[in-house]
């Protein structure tokens, strides 16, 4: 059963079975403090092939009718899913703890997954956000090892076996969740715990993303080994439990795979500067007309990603904040009204900015923007000798010089862009 792998941001999307940094969005929303529950339709799926496993189980017991057996199989599987909440609201709290915002736990078809927005955790952190949900589990099992003897002190032999078999059957799933999810693999919890260690030892946090990936696809295929033959030793009635394996097999060799693609990415990222692909800007004030108005930083327009379009008109609003001009609405403005119209009038609400040194690369400035949801970054020109280095931006366009910008969408296009180009980019492994 798969279920929270947490997946500390880097910055950009990526998720958490696991765990996953929501996608950055243009402008900022309110913040979420509590988790919120979303339900897949394929849950009730997930109930329902449960209660097909361990039916021939609680069907065994001479004198219990097939409706009852039947019932108790349904709340067994609904048990299992009450677990597979608390297992992702120990995930969810525990980065809640370390500052993470809009938390999302989803429930699906294998398991569930947390999702959040939150800065660079850094390995440690992340680690105890990975290990919280089994933690969960283990803190569940004296829990349920105790409750039947609880039940039977409170009901007598009156309360019949029914619920003890429950309990027991819970008790054992609960033990297989925890022990599953802290397999050395992603994504599950235990992979994303051994990415996060490698990457501290190797300081390549890609490295950790590699190694946890390959063990991911290494586990994926002793699933698949492990459903063909419970299927063909164990009889008809296995044949779901190995359809079940075969699921999850699939679940977390996409996982896996998912994860190697995107450290592929992030090394590609790691091989180019912000100064080479930002797009090239044009800086007004708010005050000034669309037709009196000349470009503070004319530089700009020259540099930057020689493959970008038309400069990109922007307002700074203010400190921290700029505005991006709407190129539709400074068409339609007639000729003769050019002199009349401010530049303020035609650009689009502000967005929160951050100015970055154009010697960062990409993969350094998304996690710097990963704080910052909806931010625009201002690149500025790099000097020869400059060291990478980030800060507020300013309301004054011409210092520092910026000589670009990126938008969340062209962070976006960074990351699904091919990594076969020229230049100093090369394909990762």
């Amino acid at each position: 059963m798969r279920n929270g792998s947490v997946t500390p941001p880097r910055g950009t999307p990526a998720a958490h079975g696991t765990m996953t940094p929501m996608p950055v969005d243009r402008a900022t929303r309110p913040t979420r403090h509590r988790p919120r529950l979303r339900l897949e339709a394929g849950t009730l799926l997930t109930v329902l092939l449960l209660a097909v496993v361990v039916h021939p189980a609680l069907s065994a017991v001479p004198g219990r009718t097939p409706a009852v057996a039947i019932g108790l199989s349904v709340i067994t599987g609904l048990g299992l899913l009450l677990i597979v909440l608390l297992h992702e609201l120990g995930h969810a709290l525990t980065a809640r703890a370390f500052g993470a915002r809009d938390l999302q736990i989803t429930l699906t078809v294998l398991g569930g997954h947390t999702q959040y927005r939150a800065g660079h955790l850094g390995p440690g952190r992340s680690a105890l956000v990975s290990l919280a949900g089994p933690a969960v589990n283990l803190a569940l099992i004296p829990v349920l090892a105790l409750a039947p003897s609880l039940l039977l002190t409170l009901t007598g032999p009156s309360g019949g076996s029914a619920p003890l078999e429950v309990l027991r059957l819970l008790a054992l799933l609960n033990v297989g969740l925890a022990v599953f999810n802290l397999l050395p693999g992603l994504p599950l919890d235990g992979g994303r715990a051994l990415e996060g260690l490698l990457g501290s030892l190797l300081r390549d946090p890609t490295r950790g993303t590699v190694v946890a990936g390959w063990c991911g696809r290494a586990l994926a295929v002793a699933c698949v080994a492990a459903g063909l033959w419970w299927g063909r030793v164990g009889g008809p009635a296995s044949l779901v439990t190995a359809l079940c394996m075969m699921l999850v097999a699939l679940s977390v060799w996409q996982g896996s795979s998912r994860a190697l693609r995107e450290a592929r990415q992030w090394q590609g990222l790691r091989d180019i500067t912000l100064q080479e692909v930002a797009r090239p800007v044009r800086m007004h004030r708010p005050e000034e007309t669309l037709e009196s108005s000349a470009d503070t930083n004319p530089d700009a327009a020259g540099s930057g990603n020689s493959t970008a379009s038309a400069p990109v008109d922007l307002v700074i609003a203010g400190p921290g904040t700029i505005r991006l001009v709407d190129a539709q609405a400074v068409a339609s403005v007639p000729p003769a009204h050019r002199d009349r119209v401010p530049w303020d009038a035609v650009a689009h609400p502000a967005v929160p900015a951050l100015v970055l040194s154009g010697a960062l690369t990409p993969a350094q400035g998304l996690t710097a923007l990963a704080d910052q949801p909806g931010a625009i970054g201002l690149i500025t020109a790099a000097g020869p000798h400059e060291r990478p280095a980030l800060r507020p931006a300013t309301s004054q366009p011409a210092a520092p010089h910026i000589i670009g910008l990126l938008t969340p969408a062209d962070w976006e296009a960074l990351l699904t862009r091919p990594r076969t180009g020229t230049g100093r980019r090369r394909s990762g492994a």
